[in-house]
């Protein structure tokens, strides 16, 4: 089937993930899986249900639900899912869990979020506690390709999402986002200090909450240790890792590679590593 392909590059990466030197071990990756992040159609149930098999086969235990054309993820973020699509969504976080595969649920509402709008809080409040009642337990809040860099107001937001959603349960994990400025090299200005916006979001988001990024660019040959220690001293916090491989709604270079490369990496950044993304691959690019 089509995800054959795509599930021997990902054997690869999980292999060299998890291997060590004869003389070195290293604890187990806490958080590992796929996102399904990437912008065109999305995965059908039959693609989500095989990939949860997949990765408990292989030793991945998470998933991330955040496809950009889900217009209810998205464009449509405010509005409840529909019935049917509320009993798809059951089934695959029954699915995921019967895989021992942790279903965390992302809405990506930057696109017109009034972050100080309490209206628009309760519509997220709402939307979470649907996906809470069919059994969720990991939430994420993305703000990734957006145009506005209002970091103080989405951190605000996060903030009070934290205090107001989570906080209220005392069996949800600690939020998961991604910044505006998700890489490395949009962090940093010509003097390799912190833009304003990747400051102001690192020194005022909750401790608690976790912050992905995808290395020095949005698709990156590799991350070193050297990238991930130097990304983690700029936040002041250890980050999580979304790599984007393989990903086909990507462009390295015009008409060129789509694909980065697992060998870039170093040990530590693979140890250290929290989510890595791909995105499924059509049958005529097999």
């Amino acid at each position: 089937m089509i995800l054959n392909k795509l599930k021997s590059a990902l054997c690869g990466l999980i292999a060299a993930s998890m291997m060590s030197t004869a003389t070195t071990l290293a604890e187990p990756i806490p958080i590992r899986g796929i996102v399904e992040g990437f912008y065109g159609t999305p995965w059908t149930q039959e693609n989500r249900i095989d990939m949860f098999n997949f990765c408990k086969s292989h030793g991945l235990n998470a998933y991330i639900y955040a496809p950009k054309d889900d217009p209810y993820h998205r464009a449509k973020w405010r509005e409840p899912y529909p019935a049917d699509k509320l009993n798809e969504l059951s089934k695959l976080i029954k699915s995921a869990k019967s895989n021992n595969v942790k279903f965390i649920f992302a809405v990506s509402p930057g696109l017109d979020l009034n972050y100080a709008s309490a209206v628009d809080l309760e519509a997220m409040i709402q939307k979470l506690t649907a996906i809470y009642q069919l059994g969720v337990r990991d939430f994420a809040i993305f703000f990734d390709d957006i145009e506005a860099k209002d970091a103080m107001g989405q951190t605000a937001f996060l903030n009070l999402l934290e205090e107001c959603f989570v906080n209220q349960h005392d069996d949800i994990a600690p939020l998961i986002t991604v910044p505006t400025e998700y890489f490395y090299l949009d962090m940093i200005n010509k003097d390799n200090l912190p833009k304003t916006y990747t400051k102001d979001f690192s020194d005022t988001l909750s401790d608690d909450m976790l912050v992905l990024y995808t290395g020095n660019g949005v698709v990156c040959p590799g991350i070193s240790d050297e990238d991930l220690s130097n990304a983690n001293k700029l936040y002041g916090r250890e980050l999580g890792i979304w790599w984007n491989y393989p990903v086909n709604d990507y462009e390295l270079v015009e008409g060129g590679e789509k694909y980065s490369k697992l060998d870039h990496h170093g040990w530590e950044t693979a140890r250290e590593a929290l989510k890595y993304s791909c995105n499924i691959l059509q049958s005529n690019e097999i």
